[in-house]
C-alpha cells in the first residue's frame, strides 16, 4: 500500500559527514520520527565544531526530533524505536547490527546504506574492494536489512567512476555527493510500493580487510595488468 509521508526513523553516527547530509535531507523531506545515534569521540566533536558541521542531534534538536544517544541497541532502544511505531527505518553510517526484532518494528521496511555495490565486497570495506580488484567504477546501495549482513533486496544503487590517482577517502567524497538523493528516492520508492531487486548471491564477494595506501596501489596496478592482458587476449 502506498504511504505519500511515512514515517521514519534514522540510526546512525553523530558526527560523521555522510550521517549529517543524509539525515538533514530526510528531516527537509518527511516525518522524522526519532533518531538513534552512535556518540562520537571528541575529536570528531571538536573537528564538526571547528568546521561548522554539526552533529546529526543537532539538527534532530532544531526539528524537535527526538533522539537517544547509544553504543548498543539494547532494551532501552529497541523500546524507544517501538514507541515511535516507524514506517520505514534508516540505517545509515551505523556501525551496529540491527537485530531482527528491531527490522521488524517498520510497517513497510527497513534499510540500510551500503558503500558498494551489492553483491560485490559486502562487509565493512566496500570501496576497498572495488579499489583493490582494479574496478573502473565503485557505488553505494540501498537495500533491505534482513538477518544476515549485505544480503537483502537493492532498492537502489549508484555508481562513481575511479579514477587512476583515487584512494578509497576521493571515492568515499565523490559517492557522498550523491547518496543524499539516492536515500531521498528509496524512501519515495517503498513509499509508492515500488517492487526492490534480488541480489544475485551467487556474484557475491566480501570486503573485510583494511589496506596501506602503497600496498592499495599496487593491488590496482595488478589488477590494471591483468585486465589489459585479458582484453588483448579477447581481442
Amino acid at each position: 500500500m502506498a504511504n505519500k509521508n511515512p514515517r521514519i526513523l534514522y540510526i546512525g553516527k553523530n558526527h560523521v559527514v555522510k550521517s549529517i547530509k543524509v539525515f538533514k535531507r530526510l528531516a527537509e523531506e518527511f516525518e522524522v520520527v526519532g533518531v538513534v545515534t552512535i556518540p562520537a569521540k571528541m575529536s570528531a566533536k571538536a573537528r564538526n565544531k571547528v568546521l561548522g558541521w554539526g552533529s546529526v542531534e543537532d539538527i534532530a534538536k532544531r526539528n524537535n526530533i527526538p533522539v537517544i544517544k547509544t553504543r548498543k541497541i539494547d532494551d532501552g532502544t529497541k523500546d524507544f524505536v517501538r514507541s515511535k511505531k516507524p514506517d520505514i527505518i534508516i540505517s545509515n553510517s551505523n556501525p551496529l547490527f540491527v537485530p531482527d526484532d528491531v527490522i521488524k518494528m517498520s510497517n513497510i521496511a527497513a534499510i540500510g546504506c551500503h558503500p558498494s555495490l551489492l553483491p560485490r565486497n559486502r562487509g565493512k570495506h566496500g570501496v576497498m574492494g572495488h579499489l583493490k580488484a582494479g574496478d573502473d567504477k565503485a557505488g553505494c546501495t540501498v537495500f533491505h536489512l534482513t538477518k544476515e549482513v549485505d544480503e537483502g533486496d537493492i532498492v537502489r544503487q549508484i555508481d562513481v567512476p575511479i579514477y587512476w590517482w583515487d584512494n578509497t577517502l576521493t571515492v568515499t567524497r565523490r559517492m557522498n555527493r550523491k547518496i543524499p538523493s539516492m536515500v531521498v528516492n528509496a524512501v519515495k520508492d517503498l513509499s509508492s510500493g515500488k517492487k526492490s531487486a534480488r541480489q544475485d548471491h551467487s556474484k557475491a564477494t566480501y570486503s573485510n580487510e583494511r589496506v596501506g595506501i602503497i600496498k592499495l596501489y599496487i593491488f590496482r596496478l595488478k589488477n590494471f595488468i591483468r585486465r589489459n592482458r585479458h582484453e588483448k587476449h579477447a581481442s
